[in-house]
Parts: structure tokens; sequence; C-alpha cells
């Protein structure tokens, strides 16, 4: 969820699949209840809400230690070293990287993460060294 939705661990743990849209043309839009309770509206991919509901997912199954866990036993499974960080906010990154290089803008990336402030949304972009992936991207 942190990586194909960009959810915050703590979004991702309470994530409720009841709470998807109810009108037909938005399907897979679901209400989240991000930072400060602030609401706002996240598309979550039919494969995801087909795998949630194979493993019966309630809202707080899961915790933030198991989470890193989790994501711990998937690196080492990988053979990933331990210095390489795999944690659900290095995933949400990645997906705001992988949204903008994909050429998303980021008033849209910066509403889909659930930033108040776009110059958030401009660190992760910064931080990737995005500007010059998308300079010299192909066309």
């Amino acid at each position: 969820m942190c990586w194909k939705v960009g959810l915050r661990i703590s979004e991702a743990i309470e994530f409720d699949l009841s709470l998807e849209h109810q009108q037909s043309e938005y399907k897979n839009l679901y209400l989240l209840r991000g930072k400060r309770q602030k609401e706002r509206w996240v598309f979550v991919g039919p494969e995801i809400v087909k795998e949630l509901k194979k493993r019966n997912w309630q809202p707080h199954q899961t915790n933030r230690v198991s989470f890193f866990d989790f994501l711990q036993q998937i690196k080492k499974e990988m053979g990933l070293s331990a210095n390489i960080e795999l944690s659900p906010h290095t995933l949400r990154r990645c997906f705001a990287t992988y949204q903008a290089i994909s050429g998303m803008p980021l008033p849209v990336l910066q509403k889909v993460l659930g930033h108040s402030k776009i110059s958030t949304t401009a660190l992760y972009i910064k931080d990737s060294d995005l500007g010059n992936l998308v300079k010299f991207r192909p066309v």
C-alpha cells in the first residue's frame, strides 16, 4: 500500500475496504483519514483490493512494528544488504518518484500524497534528483 498507493504507514494500517466510493464511476476510490484526521480520496487498484480481500484485511490487523518486521523479512529474502534502507516511508517516496517520472503534475501528486504544502511534495522530487530524470527521459 505504501508503494502502490503512496500511503503513510498509519494510513496503510488503518485502511478500510468498506470506505469505497459508492458511485460506479468512482470505483476503486477509497476514503482515508490522513495526518491530523484530514480526509482524502485515494485510488487503490483492483489487484490490491483483490489481494486484501483474499487476506480478509481488516483495519488495525497489523501494527508499525510488525509492518517494519515484514519489510525486513522481504529485504532479507531479496538478498539486499543491511545498509539499504527499506521502510514504509522509503516506499512512499518511491511511489511519489515513479508518479512524477510518469508525468503526474506536482499539484496532483501533492493531493494524492495528502501534503498540505506543495514544498513537501517538491522535497520528495528534489531528494531523488527527479528533475534530471524527467528532463532526460525518453519521449
